[in-house]
């Protein structure tokens, strides 16, 4: 009986802290679009800097005048939606995407990947530190479509400890149960 208590709080050590790892709410991002390259801040556009929050946190015109893009970041995730259809972004260049720079998150940002729903797909697709390229060049999206993107964060250290107490917990209820054998076996 006490081994199924020690396993039971090992797997609660092992899995509670992960549900807190991805949480991107009230950290601040900025947008903006970068064009030509992923250094270059696009000319005709302007970054939009906002908390991190329920609702859209960049909506239709903000980045460019009379572009209706639009990024709504949840917990875990980035959705952009171009809302538009064009022919195609800029291919002659080695850029054409948006930066989205976090800042006050209390975890760094460890991954981002495409989710298999999205409908539009970057060309490109990475991070530096806790910022996020997506790069677009040539694609040619259709009204509707959309990318959303998975974003995880690194556990701080006390995550880690508490997944080594789980660890160790299953370890000595292990060992618990298999000297508890052994002595029934020679009795």
């Amino acid at each position: 009986m006490r081994g199924l208590i020690f396993a039971a709080l090992a797997l609660m050590a092992i899995a509670g802290p992960a549900a807190a790892a991805t949480d991107l709410t009230g950290s601040t991002v900025t947008v903006q679009l970068y064009y030509p390259n992923d250094s270059t801040p696009y000319a005709g556009g302007s970054a939009v800097t906002t908390a991190v929050g329920p609702g859209v946190e960049v909506g239709p015109g903000t980045l460019v005048a009379g572009r209706p893009w639009t990024f709504d970041i949840g917990p875990g995730s980035i959705l952009f939606e171009p809302n538009e259809t064009l022919c195609c972004y800029d291919n002659a260049q080695p850029f054409n995407g948006w930066e989205l720079s976090f800042t006050g998150l209390t975890k760094n940002i460890a991954s981002v990947t495409l989710d298999p729903s999205s409908t539009f797909a970057p060309t490109s697709l990475y991070r530096v530190g806790n910022t996020v390229f997506l790069n677009y060049k040539g694609g040619s999206p259709v009204n509707g479509q959309f990318a959303l993107f998975n974003v995880t964060l690194v556990p701080e250290p006390s995550t880690w400890a508490m997944m080594l107490v789980g660890l160790l917990g299953l370890g000595a209820a292990l060992r618990l149960s298999r000297r508890r054998s052994a002595v029934a076996a020679t009795a």
